[in-house]
């Protein structure tokens, strides 16, 4: 968060990566904090979203691994002349 620059509010996202900071300029403090709550939220999701992705594709790997061990078997009728 920086300090009002005259009847404005600006804050900064600075992104993890290199990639330069992001300056937004809103009309009130009420947006600014409005729009922090928003990104905050949204960075929260995607968060959770990417760990749930992973873990299913952990558990999907498990499976495949598993698929490849098992020996599948199906009960047939006994033909004494085949």
């Amino acid at each position: 968060e920086l300090p009002p620059r005259g009847n404005r509010f600006l804050f900064r996202i600075a992104p993890r990566n290199n990639s330069p900071p992001i300056e937004i300029a809103v009309d009130s403090e009420e947006e600014m904090r409005d729009w922090l709550e928003k990104i905050s939220i949204s960075s929260s999701t995607a968060v959770i979203r990417t760990s749930e992705q992973k873990h299913l594709e952990r558990t999907m790997r498990i499976a495949r691994e598993f698929s490849d061990l098992i020996i599948y078997c199906r009960a047939v009728p006994f033909n004494p002349e085949g």
